[in-house]
């Protein structure tokens, strides 16, 4: 019982009387400016470094109307991962989703490899926001 009390002793000792109640900072003039200018850079970026997975590649006669098919079918199945048809010559591609790891991605992958078997996870500009 002793040390009880000793202990609470030492501990209301250390506990300061009157406590500090307002902070303030000393900001050098710039520092707000620069933050404004820092937000407003950021919302200038539409892409950013991310993973997607594509479903279907290919050139030839066809191959818009084939990938845009595929496309259809896909929104179909999975309407909440968002679908990008994109042409890089000589090849018409279909990636799917926004994922900014790869673990992201490869969880979704898992769901889509039940219908598109040739399905992978590539890196890509994924939209940002």
């Amino acid at each position: 019982m002793k040390y009880l009390y000793l202990t609470l002793f030492f501990l209301w000792i250390n506990t300061p009387l009157f406590p500090q109640t307002t902070v303030t900072y000393d900001l050098e003039s710039g520092i707000e400016e620069l933050e404004i200018k820092h937000k407003e850079s950021w919302e200038k970026i539409k892409e950013i470094d991310g993973f997607r997975i594509q479903l279907f590649a290919s050139a030839g006669v066809n191959s818009r109307n084939t990938v845009e098919e595929i496309h259809d079918e896909f929104v179909r199945k999975f309407p909440k991962i968002p679908a990008y048809v994109s042409y890089s010559e000589p090849y018409f591609r279909l990636r799917v989703g926004d994922f900014k790891t790869k673990l992201e991605a490869y969880k979704i992958l898992r769901e889509i490899r039940l219908s598109y078997t040739g399905a992978f996870i590539i890196k890509d500009q994924i939209s940002f926001r």
